[in-house]
């Protein structure tokens, strides 16, 4: 993976969330959809929101995986498709296992 803080693209910095190691994915959405998805809640606008998820999964080397289904992931991938949608939750992660 890129050595780069993720947190740099934070929307919230007053919040912090637990990422279990249940991955906690929407398996009927994409990777990319499930990155967008805390996002468009939060009401970001579509443009941040697509450069945002290409962002994260650029730096958590999952780009290449945006089109597919969280079943097809491996366990790496799904921690890390969580990691980056829990990071649109939140400006704070600890991952606890």
């Amino acid at each position: 993976m890129k050595e780069k803080n993720i947190h740099e693209h934070r929307h919230n910095t007053d919040r912090s969330d637990f990422l279990f190691q249940d991955y906690a994915l929407f398996p009927h959405m994409s990777v990319y959809e499930n990155i967008a998805y805390p996002l468009k809640i939060r009401g970001i606008d579509k443009v941040e929101i697509r450069e945002t998820v290409h962002t994260f999964a650029e730096d958590l080397d999952i780009s290449r995986h945006l089109n597919r289904m969280p079943d097809t992931l491996s366990g790496g991938e799904k921690q890390r498709v969580a990691l980056a949608k829990n990071t649109g939750y939140s400006s704070f992660v600890a991952v606890a296992g």
